[in-house]
């Protein structure tokens, strides 16, 4: 494993944990960045008889799993050919039980990012060009009623950050308009998609400028911080709080632009926040 590989994994973590909220779990960036110093400077560190420390299986583990995503070929999906987006999530194990995320390019072509999976959760990794959208799932599993139901289908606070905050960062793809979610029934039958896309005047508003702010950029500043305040609530255990913080959060989104859809899978129709039978 090179040097330039580490320095590949590294610079990949470090941009999709910043995009990432703060309650990230699993290996750290600081975890990692070291992992990637001990291997890239190994050699000479040994020779000088520095102690080196060896890395753990979970910090190899998590390396060649980077590696290994990073590598991987586009799927190309296409109704055309009888492959849709559909059918490639739903042929991954444990569908139903744990999330999954993908990148999707304008042409078609997906790409598994999921490091870790979770069954509220997935680690990725950072979007990189060409790829303009992130796609992951969202599960039903354990929601028995429409509130339920409806907080599982909302956008998380971080995955709506991940997107506002693309200028912030300057870490992600250029391309990056779209954040797609995928319902999935606890069967493990994707069952509707809901997707979130920066429309011409936000994407305006969220670029960097200097000097005098409009009304407009300091609504969406203000609506950023209300989106930081949610995921807050939500690592309070306060989902429900978190929900009505994020449903006022995008429909003020809508006025400043923010594009949002939700299109049923056949036999589904999304109404009243969620993804029902017709």
């Amino acid at each position: 494993m090179s040097a330039h590989w580490i320095r590949k994994v590294v610079r990949s973590w470090g941009n999709n944990s910043r995009a990432k909220t703060a309650s990230a779990k699993g290996i750290s960036r600081r975890n990692l960045l070291k992992s990637g110093l001990a291997i890239g400077t190994g050699t000479a560190l040994a020779m000088s008889g520095c102690k080196v420390v060896p890395l753990t299986e979970k910090e190899i583990d998590h390396i060649t799993r980077y590696i290994a995503l990073q590598n991987q070929p586009q799927i190309t999906t296409s109704l055309r050919e009888g492959k849709s987006v559909r059918d490639v999530v739903e042929s991954y194990p444990h569908i139903g039980q744990l999330e999954i995320g993908f990148q999707k390019s304008q042409h078609g072509k997906i790409k598994l990012s999921s490091v870790e999976r979770e069954e509220l959760n997935t680690y990725t990794l950072a979007l990189e060009n060409p790829m303009r959208s992130n796609f992951h799932t969202h599960l039903l599993r354990g929601a028995e009623n429409a509130i339920d139901k409806k907080i599982a289908t909302v956008i998380s606070p971080g995955d709506l950050l991940n997107l506002l905050n693309k200028y912030k960062y300057g870490s992600t793809s250029s391309r990056f308009k779209f954040q797609h979610l995928g319902i999935v029934a606890p069967g493990g039958k994707l069952i509707g998609y809901y997707s979130f896309m920066l429309g011409k005047k936000l994407e305006a508003l969220l670029k960097p400028r200097f000097g005098f702010k409009s009304q407009k950029r300091k609504g969406l500043e203000r609506i950023i911080r209300d989106i930081e305040r949610a995921h807050e609530l939500a690592e309070n255990n306060a989902p429900y709080a978190c929900f009505l913080q994020m449903e006022r959060c995008i429909k003020e989104l809508k006025w400043l632009g923010l594009k949002v859809r939700a299109t049923g899978m056949p036999g589904y129709r999304f109404k009243d926040g969620y993804f029902q039978p017709k």
